[in-house]
């Protein structure tokens, strides 16, 4: 699991990178778009351009998983009868796959899917413990699929980098 976290918050940054210098490569060989580099312009246009385009996105992905990571290592640590092993590091997992935005809909979505699981174990199924990891899945596959038209209908758009 913690190779997966790795690898994702390893990509999510050099993808940022990838995607910089790609812009930069473009700009530099268009004339118009030369201008909005050095020494037509400062540096810190360019620098500027890309946090916002680029490495602002993957900051916030791996910052949301992280702080969400860490809410779940305390809801572990005030009631580990809730979690199996490794769910926290799941629901790291999954938060970096989704990403900025779709965060803001994986979070809450993943503990009503785990709420409805719950509820229809217990009343079904007389099982009274449910795992996280399966609202974590079911609700990163739903934001995968679901996530751009779930942020456009909420109205969460302006949150997109």
């Amino acid at each position: 699991m913690r190779f997966w976290i790795i690898f994702l918050i390893c990509f999510r940054f050099f993808y940022a990178g990838i995607l910089t210098w790609l812009q930069y490569y473009v700009w530099s060989h268009n004339e118009f778009s030369r201008l909005l580099l050095p020494p037509h312009q400062p540096i810190k246009y360019f620098l500027q351009y890309s946090w916002t385009h680029f490495w602002f996105n993957a900051v916030l992905s791996v910052g949301a998983a992280f702080l969400f990571w860490l809410l779940l290592r305390m809801l572990k640590k005030y009631q580990e009868s809730f979690f199996e092993q490794g769910e926290p590091e799941i629901g790291f997992l999954c938060s970096l796959i989704v990403g900025w935005p779709n965060f803001i809909i994986f979070a809450p979505l993943a503990f009503i899917l785990m709420i409805l699981i719950s509820l229809f174990q217990t009343i079904f199924l007389k099982k009274f413990h449910t795992a996280f990891s399966i609202s974590f899945l079911l609700a990163a596959l739903a934001v995968l699929f679901f996530g751009s038209r779930l942020v456009d209908i909420l109205g969460l758009g302006v949150l997109r980098i």
